[in-house]
C-alpha cells in the first residue's frame, strides 16, 4: 500500500508526468481554437485582395529598391573611397604610417587610403578580385591567409578588416 502511494506521488512529481499534462492542456487549448480558425477561413472570400495601381505605386515611391551593388571599375573606386573616408575618420587614422587591410578582396579600400598612408599592405586569401589599379598606386596586395600571417610583431600602425560592409579596426 504505501509503495503504491509513492508511486503515485513519484509520477505527480516526475518530469514525465509535467510534461504530459503539459501536451494535454495544449492539446484542449488547440481543441478550442481549431474550430474557431475554420470558421474564418470559410467565410473569407476565395480570391485575394490585391492593391490598386495607384497604392502600389505610392509604395514604391515610399520604399524604393535598394541600389545595385555594382563590380564595375567606378563602383569598386567610390566604395573604396567611401570607406577609406570611414577610417582616416576614426582616431589616429591620420597619423599612421603603415596600414594593413585584412580580406581585402579587391584592394579599393587600401588604394584610397594610400594617399593619405603611404605604406599600405593588403590580405586576401583569394587574389582573383585584386584590382590593377591598386597594385599600380603602390598598394603591396598579397594572398595571404588571415590566420596564418607572415608579419613580425608591430609592423603596422592600424589594420581593419571588414565584415558584411561594416568597418572594424584593431589598432
Amino acid at each position: 500500500m504505501i509503495e503504491r502511494k509513492i508511486k503515485s506521488i513519484l509520477k505527480r512529481i516526475s518530469p514525465q508526468f509535467i510534461i504530459k499534462s503539459f501536451l494535454k492542456l495544449r492539446i484542449r487549448i488547440l481543441k478550442f481554437y481549431i474550430p474557431k480558425t475554420k470558421r474564418i477561413f470559410e467565410r473569407a472570400d476565395n480570391f485575394p485582395e490585391y492593391l490598386e495601381i495607384e497604392m502600389l505605386e505610392k509604395l514604391q515611391k515610399k520604399y524604393p529598391f535598394p541600389p545595385e551593388y555594382g563590380y564595375d571599375e567606378n563602383s569598386l573606386l567610390v566604395r573604396g573611397k567611401e570607406r577609406a573616408k570611414q577610417i582616416l575618420q576614426l582616431p589616429g587614422a591620420n597619423n599612421c604610417k603603415f596600414f594593413l587591410e585584412l580580406g581585402c578582396w579587391d584592394g579599393m579600400v587600401s588604394y584610397a587610403l594610400s594617399n593619405h598612408v603611404k605604406n599600405t599592405k593588403a590580405i586576401d586569401i583569394k587574389s582573383e578580385g585584386f584590382d590593377q589599379r591598386a597594385i599600380n598606386q603602390g598598394v603591396k596586395l598579397i594572398q595571404m591567409d588571415a590566420a596564418e600571417m607572415k608579419f613580425l610583431n608591430e609592423s603596422f600602425d592600424f589594420e581593419t578588416f571588414e565584415i558584411n560592409t561594416r568597418i572594424s579596426i584593431v589598432f
